[in-house]
C-alpha cells in the first residue's frame, strides 16, 4: 500500500516514489477523507501498461448538515 497525503485548493499531482509493474493490478481508496468531506474516485482502479497513468480523479466534497423536515426524519433527510 502506498498513500499520500491530500492538499486542500488546487489540483495537483500525484507521483508515488517507486513505480508499479506493467500487467500489475491496482486499485485507488481514500483512506482517511478531510475531515467532514465525502471523497469520490474516478478511475481509481485497472492494470498497469506501459504507460504513466494518468487518470485517477479524487474529489472531495463538504458533507451537508442534516436537514430537519417539519418534525419528519426520512431518507430524503439524509445523505
Amino acid at each position: 500500500m502506498k498513500s499520500i497525503t491530500p492538499q486542500a485548493g488546487q489540483p495537483r499531482r500525484y507521483a508515488f516514489s517507486s513505480s508499479v509493474p506493467g500487467g500489475t493490478n491496482y486499485s485507488v481508496s481514500v483512506a482517511n477523507p478531510p475531515s467532514g468531506q465525502t471523497c469520490t474516485l474516478q478511475n481509481s482502479g485497472g492494470t498497469v501498461g506501459s504507460a504513466a497513468i494518468e487518470n485517477i480523479d479524487v474529489s472531495c466534497v463538504a458533507r451537508p448538515g442534516l436537514i430537519w423536515d417539519q418534525g419528519n426524519w426520512d431518507a430524503a433527510d439524509w445523505q
